[in-house]
């Protein structure tokens, strides 16, 4: 701490953003990330009825994974329920294109605002429609 006119400060305080993870908490908070945990439950739904293999996601896994997308609560959860979905197609679901355009999965660290996760959701969903 400093002295600044006889007095002693200290640098003020943080604010709620400077902190790791504190943009997303905040962002948690939002209906966005209701909208986009609504929205990856329905694509899984999409998925099933549009007779989509989902081959790799067994009653139990997809059970599982619906819970994971109910009770997250941070962007970086909903990506990494993205990616798990994801896994669960089998290839020819996906057109050829999808295995060399699709990004592997960013660290969580890097998900910590929603557009990027709306945007692999989106990327998934366009792949699936092709």
């Amino acid at each position: 701490a400093g002295v600044m006119g006889g007095a002693a400060c200290s640098p003020p305080p943080a604010s709620p953003n400077s902190e790791v993870g504190g943009a997303e908490e905040e962002e948690s908070a939002s209906g966005g990330l209701v909208a986009l945990r609504e929205e990856l439950l329905r694509l899984e739904t999409e998925m099933s009825t549009l007779n989509q293999c989902l081959a790799r996601g067994s009653v139990h896994r997809r059970e599982s994974w619906r819970r994971l997308v109910r009770s997250a609560t941070r962007p970086s959860e909903l990506l990494a329920a993205c990616v798990l979905l994801e896994q669960m197609v089998v290839p020819p679901a996906l057109p050829a294109a999808w295995a060399l355009t699709a990004y592997p999965a960013p660290p969580p660290s890097s998900a910590r605002t929603l557009p990027p996760v709306w945007l692999r959701v989106e990327a998934f969903r366009a792949a699936l429609r092709t």
